[in-house]
């Protein structure tokens, strides 16, 4: 049993190492304040982005659920959550650690980077809810 222990540490451990090598590569992807802010400028690549990301992602009924989301993102969203929700459709991950850096090199107080972090995931779980999302 304690051989068995000393294996699965050690494995932890090797993952931990192999995720700080991973992450500390990805470069930070700029945020200022206002992208925190719902609205906000919402650029034809940042709709095609989340437009083809998103009808990628969806399984079922694409073309409604996407439609739906694409109609509230550029007014019930922040630039962030509109990223988050591009880099989550994606799924990839080193997009969503890219977002997290620049939020951390911003120099936004430590407090209402989690809440929007925090929020971010709350809002786009409502919000595949609210447009039927299967996923």
């Amino acid at each position: 049993m304690g051989r068995f222990l000393l294996y699965l540490l050690l494995a932890l451990v090797v993952i931990g190492v192999g995720f700080y090598i991973y992450q500390r590569n990805i470069a930070p992807v700029p945020v200022v304040a206002s992208d925190l802010d719902k609205g906000g400028a919402f650029s034809d690549d940042e709709k095609t982005g989340l437009k083809t990301a998103c009808m990628a992602f969806m399984k079922k009924d694409p073309d409604k659920v996407c439609g739906c989301i694409m109609d509230k993102a550029g007014t019930d969203f922040s630039r962030f959550d509109r990223e988050i929700m591009t880099a989550t459709f994606k799924e990839k991950l080193s997009d969503i650690v890219g977002l997290t850096k620049g939020l951390v090199d911003s120099g936004i107080p430590m407090d209402k980077m989690k809440a929007a972090e925090s929020d971010s995931k709350q809002r786009l779980s409502d919000l595949m809810k609210t447009c039927g999302s299967p996923s």
